[in-house]
């Protein structure tokens, strides 16, 4: 929390009707700078709302007091009653972001004159995010006291940014003659996450970012958090899930894709974070776990299984985005009397291995999706495993459609 003075308190204007409290006053004032208006972070300071619950009111009015110096946020002494107002402030957030009160209901004039309603979802001295009645999140930004709609102009809506794998971008803003002079725009801390193996995506100006079992949505222009799914991580996954690896999302129409550690593939609606499906690829009681990105390809989403250093039978799994009815499978190593079990001479072809932890590729014009197939298990030793081990150790090019 840090002192902004005036800025912040007339930044708001454009956002009437607004809670008139002597407690918002002096958050709006002492903290929302940093903070946010609606205590959902912003460029200086991280979200703070869902914290309120984890303290009492004399632990709060300790930490406003004390400041936290370590990590950029000053002392605060204030009197007894303005101290008791800010925490009543900081209680009421705490209520609206759980749904306990109603939201607020905005009408705002555009700077081309048309104008933006709906529900404000969260607001920073500069940027607000409002969801209209098609259920659609529109970001702004203040222009005076107007507003002006943003978004992405090129999108970046899968792991690899899009279907070809290559991650080659055609924009030309960032080069070698400008690329020294970049510097760090906003911060998004994100809680019990390990280092991160993800890689954001970025659809309309929202990217979508995740962790084991979370998924964040934020306005990529500001970083202000606009939604957030979380889920306990799963006891007894093993692999590298157990550890909380998670490689990101894909996106395709209203949903947002991504996978948990326990092998479940989930649709959430991309505007709300609310589930939209669920679907258990294996039983990760089985040693199956996920830490891929899924693809999505058409009316499908694709994803693929962790667990070859313990002994799974790794597969490809494509869904219907819609219903996330399972539409084909591709086990990508036989069974025993299968069609390439000859490739398998001894026992390890009943735990073959053959993960399909990385994301895949696809080529539109051929039809064909490309997958690579991990290692054969035991990786370490295989006098169990004599031959060709298919489909390890490759790539394989499947019909998309079948």
């Amino acid at each position: 929390m840090r002192l902004f003075g005036l800025l912040c308190l007339a930044s708001i204007a454009v956002a009437a009707p607004q809670d008139s409290s002597p407690g918002r006053a002096i958050f709006e004032s002492r903290c929302a700078g940093c903070h946010g208006s609606d205590g959902n972070g912003g460029a200086f300071g991280p979200a703070i709302v869902s914290r309120l619950s984890s303290r009492n009111d004399v632990q709060l009015a300790s930490i406003l007091r004390s400041g936290v110096p370590d990590r950029g946020m000053p002392a605060f002494d204030l009197p007894e009653n303005e101290m008791r107002e800010v925490i009543a402030h900081l209680r009421s957030l705490r209520l609206i972001r759980s749904g306990a009160r109603d939201p607020m209901r905005v009408k705002l004039q555009t700077a081309t004159g048309g104008s933006v309603e709906g529900v404000l979802l969260g607001e920073g001295v500069d940027d607000l995010q409002v969801k209209s009645a098609d259920g659609r999140v529109q970001l702004l930004r203040r222009a005076g006291s107007r507003v002006r709609p943003v978004t992405s102009q090129t999108d970046w809506p899968s792991y690899d940014g899009g279907q070809s794998g290559n991650r080659f971008s055609a924009l030309r803003q960032i080069d070698r003659s400008n690329v020294a002079r970049l510097s760090v725009k906003w911060i998004f801390p994100m809680d019990d996450a390990t280092p991160l193996q993800t890689t954001p995506i970025v659809v309309d100006g929202i990217m979508y970012v995740t962790t084991a079992n979370q998924c964040f949505a934020l306005d990529a222009g500001s970083g202000r958090q606009i939604w957030h799914f979380q889920r306990p991580r799963t006891r007894g996954v093993i692999g590298n899930a157990s550890g909380g690896i998670n490689r990101g999302a894909a996106v395709a129409g209203d949903r947002v894709f991504f996978a948990t550690d326990n092998a479940h593939l989930l649709a959430l609606n991309r505007f709300t974070g609310a589930m939209v499906w669920e679907k258990e690829m294996a039983d990760y009681q089985r040693n199956y776990a996920a830490t891929a990105a899924p693809l999505a390809i058409g009316d499908l989403v694709i994803s693929g299984v962790a667990g070859g250093d313990q002994g799974v039978r790794g597969f490809v799994v494509a869904y219907d985005q819609s219903s996330g009815n399972e539409r084909w499978r591709f086990w990508a190593a036989p069974l025993p009397g299968e069609p390439g079990s000859e490739t398998w001479k001894g026992s390890a072809i009943e735990h073959p291995g053959a993960p399909t932890w990385m994301s895949g590729s696809y080529d539109p014009e051929l039809g064909l999706l490309y997958w690579p197939i991990g290692n054969p298990g035991p990786d370490l030793n295989g006098d169990e495993r004599l031959g060709e081990n298919l489909y390890t150790c490759s790539v394989v090019a499947l019909d998309v459609k079948t």
